[in-house]
C-alpha cells in the first residue's frame, strides 16, 4: 500500500471519528466507611491518649473543630490530623475516671469526590462498664413554633439553677433539622436540662443575646426500652434588662443619633448637656433609636451625658452652623389608599410646627376639611380627612405649612391619590377556640415580610369568641394568639433568672387568603 493511500485512510478515519467523553455515571452517595478503630468502639477501662480511625478511602476534614461533639465536654479540644487514610484524634488532657464518653464527628469528615460525610459516633468508658441510659426531646422557637436546628442541649449533674450560668454541662448534644435531640450513654441520676444557641461557644449562658430554653422540672434519663415522655422546650432570646447606648453619632447639622441595645418604651434614657446653659430636645424615631437636637453655638464642642438606670456614658459632639434650606420630604402616601387610613408624611428633619391654614384638600374641585397632627415619630405628620371609596383627592401644602425645629419650611407640596373601591376589600370572620391561657388572648393578624412585623390587625379577644374583621386588603395573612399573661400587650420572652418561661404563642397552621369582594369564615380549633 502506498504512502498516499495510508494518508488518505488516516484523513478519512479522523474525519469520521466522533469523540465522546466517558459517561460519569451516577453520583457517588456512599460515605467513607470505617475499616477499623483503635481502640475499638465501646472500649471499657479506656486508657489511650489517642484514637485512630482507618477509612476505606482518603478523606478530608471539614470544620471538624466545630462539628466534633465530645460529651462530657473537654476543657481542651482534641487535636486531629490526617495520615494517609487515617484520622488520628489525640486528647490534650486527662479524662475523668469512671465516665462514659461519646464522640460524634458530625459532618466534619468527608470524602474527596462528593463531600459525603462519614456519620460516626464513638463511645468508650474510663470505667468498667458503659452507661446506657437515654434522654431526648424537642426544641422549638417560642414565637413561631418552628424547630430550632443546631441548638446545644445540655444536662447538668449540679441541679442548682445557677449551673447553666457558671458551669459547663456534664452531657450535651445538638438538635437536628427537626429540632429533635437524643442524649445516649447517660449515667443514672437527676439532671437540670437547658438548651442554648451560643454566640461565644463557651457552654455558658452568659450573653442575653443568646437564645435560651429550659425545663421547669429536673429530668431523669431512662432505658432505651422505657416509654418516656420527653419534654418540648421553647426557645427565645431574653430581654436584656440593662439599657445602654450601643452607638452614638452626630451628623453635619449637629443632630445626635443614639442606637440603644433594646427598645426603651418607658423612656428611661436621658440626654443631658454637661453645659447647664444648654438644653437638649430628644425624640424616638424607633423604640431603640433616639435623636437629640440642641440650639447650640456653632462650632462648639459639647459633652453630652447619656444616662439610664443601668448605664452612664459621656459623648463629645461638635455643633455646626446650619445653613437655611428648604425642608425635604422622605415619604408620602401611595397613589392609591384605603379610605379610613391615616395619611402620613415623613420629612427629613424633626417637625416643630404645623399651620393648617396653609393646607388644603379637595375631592375633584370640592374643598374638604383637613386636620394635621404630629405623632410619636418626630419626622412625621399625620393628615386626617373624611374620604370615601373610589374617589380622587388632592392635597396642597403651601410654603410654611410645615416648619422644622431649625426653622426650615417646606416648598409647595402637591399630593394626589385615589381610594380603592368598596368591593376591593375582603371580610374575615374568625371563630376562635379556647386554649388554656394564663392571661389574655392577644390576637395578631399579620403578613410576613412587611414592615413593623406586618401586623394588619391586633386586638384582645376572649377565647371562644367570634370576631369579624371588615375591609381587609386582599392578600395572604397569618394568625397568631399570644397568651399575654402580664397584660402588657406584647410577647414576653424567656427570663431564666426569674424562672419565667416565654409566653405561649399559638400559630394557626397555613395561610388565610383574603380576596376582593369575598367573605371568608375561618374556625381555629385548639382540640
Amino acid at each position: 500500500m502506498s504512502s498516499r493511500l495510508l494518508l488518505a485512510l488516516a484523513v478519512l478515519l479522523t474525519a469520521c471519528a466522533k469523540i465522546v467523553p466517558p459517561d460519569g455515571g451516577d453520583r457517588d452517595t456512599t460515605p467513607p466507611q470505617v475499616l477499623s478503630i483503635s481502640p475499638p468502639n465501646e472500649t471499657v477501662n479506656f486508657e489511650a491518649t489517642e484514637i485512630v480511625f482507618t477509612f476505606d478511602e482518603y478523606v478530608q476534614l471539614s470544620d471538624l473543630n466545630s462539628q466534633l461533639i465530645v460529651s462530657p465536654p473537654l476543657t481542651e479540644r482534641p487535636t486531629t490530623r490526617l495520615k494517609g487514610k487515617q484520622l488520628i484524634l489525640s486528647f490534650n488532657e486527662a479524662l475523668l475516671p469512671n465516665v462514659t464518653y461519646t464522640l460524634n464527628l458530625g459532618e466534619g469528615v468527608k470524602d474527596y469526590t462528593e463531600g459525603n460525610p462519614a456519620a460516626l459516633t464513638y463511645v468508650f468508658s474510663t470505667g468498667s462498664f458503659l452507661d446506657s441510659l437515654t434522654f431526648g426531646g424537642t426544641v422549638t422557637d417560642a414565637f413561631t413554633g418552628a424547630p430550632v436546628k443546631g441548638a446545644r442541649v445540655m444536662l447538668y449533674r449540679d441541679t442548682a439553677a445557677v449551673a447553666p450560668l457558671s458551669q459547663v454541662p456534664f452531657y450535651f448534644t445538638r438538635t437536628d433539622d427537626a429540632g429533635n435531640y437524643v442524649l445516649n450513654y447517660l449515667a443514672e441520676g437527676v439532671y437540670r436540662l437547658v438548651a442554648l444557641e451560643e454566640t461565644n461557644m463557651n457552654y455558658l449562658y452568659d450573653d442575653p443575646t443568646e437564645r435560651f430554653a429550659f425545663s421547669d422540672s429536673l429530668v431523669v434519663p431512662g432505658a432505651p426500652s422505657d416509654s418516656l415522655v420527653w419534654p418540648a422546650m421553647r426557645m427565645s432570646e431574653a430581654v436584656d434588662t440593662n439599657l445602654y447606648a450601643k452607638s452614638f453619632a452626630s451628623d453635619s447639622t449637629g443632630f445626635v443619633r443614639i442606637q440603644l441595645n433594646r427598645p426603651d418604651p418607658e423612656g428611661e434614657l436621658r440626654l443631658t448637656p454637661l453645659d447647664s446653659s444648654l438644653a437638649i430636645t430628644t425624640w424616638f424615631e424607633a423604640p431603640d433609636s433616639l435623636f437629640g437636637w440642641m440650639d447650640a453655638p456653632a462650632e462648639a464642642l459639647i459633652n453630652i451625658r447619656v444616662a439610664s438606670p443601668t448605664s452612664v456614658d459621656t459623648f463629645e459632639v461638635e455643633s455646626y452652623a446650619v445653613p437655611t434650606r428648604r425642608l425635604g420630604i422622605r415619604s408620602k402616601p401611595a397613589a392609591q389608599v384605603r379610605a379610613g387610613d391615616t395619611l402620613e408624611l415623613r420629612f427629613t428633619r424633626p417637625i416643630a410646627r404645623l399651620d393648617t391654614a396653609l393646607m388644603e384638600m379637595k375631592r375633584d374641585s370640592t374643598a374638604l376639611g383637613l386636620r394635621a397632627e404630629t405623632g410619636k415619630d418626630p419626622f412625621g405628620v399625620h393628615l386626617f380627612a373624611s374620604v370615601e371609596d373610589e374617589k380622587k383627592y388632592s392635597i396642597t401644602l403651601l410654603p410654611g405649612a410645615i416648619t422644622s425645629v431649625e426653622g426650615f419650611t417646606n416648598d409647595t407640596l402637591k399630593l394626589s391619590f385615589t381610594t380603592f373601591a368598596s368591593d376591593h376589600y375582603g371580610n374575615l370572620k374568625l371563630t376562635i377556640g379556647a386554649p388554656e391561657l394564663e392571661g389574655n388572648a392577644l390576637m395578631q393578624l399579620y403578613q410576613e415580610g412587611k414592615n413593623e412585623g406586618g401586623i394588619a390587625r391586633e386586638w384582645m379577644a376572649a377565647p371562644g369568641s367570634v370576631i369579624e374583621l371588615k375591609r381587609l386588603m386582599p392578600g395572604s395573612y397569618k394568625l397568631r394568639m399570644i397568651d399575654d399573661r402580664n397584660g402588657n400587650g406584647r410577647f414576653d420572652p424567656v427570663d431564666y433568672r426569674s424562672g419565667k418561661q416565654p409566653e405561649r404563642v399559638y400559630n394557626l397552621q397555613g395561610e388565610i387568603n383574603v380576596r376582593s369582594n369575598w367573605d371568608l369564615d375561618v374556625e381555629w380549633d385548639f382540640d
